[in-house]
């Protein structure tokens, strides 16, 4: 059985998160680094590795039309760049500004695009903000660029009998 059209938003964006290198024309390799999109894929220490990491989620799940064969649904993805103060790191709020702009591009598409699977009816980046987040327990502080896009999506699997 095929995964939820939800996940398969999620592992969309991830591939389109990997195209963000500076060899294409990005200010960052952003894609090279981590990327997460579940938790088994951070360890024990959470992502503090002392190295940026990507993560990405899909929330906000609103359903629109139905009909014989399809539904139509919205729902907000989410893709955060964390990059950890203190480390090896050069100007973290700078690479945060840095990051932001290359995700927002990366997001940025005109409506079916062809990097995008079929399921898709649009992608629209919807808001950006980067802020600052320190874990008091794990005496460890971040800066975080956030980018939401909200995809517009056709699921064209048969309704249940």
């Amino acid at each position: 059985m095929a995964e939820p059209i939800s996940w398969v938003a999620v592992e969309a964006v991830r591939d389109l998160v990997r195209q963000v290198t500076v060899a294409n024309g990005f200010h960052t390799d952003l894609g090279l680094g981590r990327i997460v999109l579940d938790d088994e894929q951070v360890g024990d220490d959470g992502i503090d590795d002392g190295q940026p990491a990507t993560i990405i989620d899909g929330t906000d799940i609103t359903l629109g039309g139905t009909g014989r064969g399809f539904a139509h649904s919205e729902m907000d993805l989410v893709v955060e760049f964390v990059i950890p103060r203190g480390a090896e790191i050069d100007n973290p709020k700078q690479l945060a500004h840095r990051g932001a702009a290359d995700l927002i591009r990366a997001l940025s598409f005109k409506d079916n695009d062809r990097r995008l699977p079929k399921c898709f009816r649009n992608l629209v980046v919807s808001g950006a903000r980067l802020r600052g987040w320190t874990d008091q327990a794990a005496e460890a502080s971040y800066v975080i660029a956030q980018v939401t896009a909200r995809a517009g999506l056709t699921d064209l699997a048969s309704p249940a009998s």
